[in-house]
């Protein structure tokens, strides 16, 4: 897959976030820390701006990154396009409950590259193949240096399709908030501030 630059944003934390409650296509608020984080993400994209001036913009519909939308791009003149292939994965009945309380009741370990089996497990929730159907098709979709404004498991599939990777090293990615993952040639960049303060 030739792919043009990419460079995606997942949200500011939110209340969910900080509960440790799977979101999935359900919403809560950015929280003071995750507002700090989508003005760094702004400040970053000011400065990626000037070597990128007219990148196209996509962002989920969901409320959380819309929030980190207006609050990044504040200042910064271009459209925003909103693409439901960009929203969060859907976890089904599991949205709205707690990873502790999920993985315990699952007899599963609790940490990251896990949590992505968590999501992707869930009653009536979307299958891994779902997913990467439309982060492919999405991907597939793109025609020049573009800006995504997306959700942690939706961000990995993307990133790793842009990367090439199997599906253990998907799980290995980071899902950095605060922070632009720059994809260009088939490798990746985290651009991020020294502290992000609140």
């Amino acid at each position: 897959m030739t792919l043009p630059p990419i460079y995606v944003l997942r949200h500011g934390e939110t209340i969910w976030n900080v509960e440790r409650r799977l979101q999935g296509r359900r919403d809560s608020a950015l929280t003071e820390r995750g507002h700090a984080q989508a003005e760094a993400q702004g400040r970053l994209l000011q400065a990626l701006l000037k070597d990128i001036p007219t990148p196209d913009v996509y962002c989920s519909p969901l409320g959380r990154t819309r929030q980190t939308a207006q609050i990044a791009l504040q200042g910064i003149d271009l459209e925003v396009k909103y693409d439901a292939r960009l929203q969060e994965v859907s976890a089904g009945e599991w949205e709205g409950r707690t990873r502790p309380d999920l993985f315990e009741e699952l007899g599963m370990e609790d940490g990251p590259s896990t949590e992505f089996t968590l999501f992707t497990n869930a009653p009536g929730g979307e299958s891994v193949a779902e997913l990467q159907a439309r982060c492919t098709s999405f991907l597939n979709y793109l025609t020049g240096p573009t800006v995504v404004i997306t959700h942690g498991v939706t961000g990995l599939m993307l990133r790793a399709l842009a990367l090439c990777l199997d599906d253990s090293d998907m799980r290995q990615l980071e899902r950095g908030q605060g922070c632009i993952y720059r994809l260009q040639d088939g490798s990746e960049i985290c651009l991020k501030e020294n502290e992000v303060r609140i």
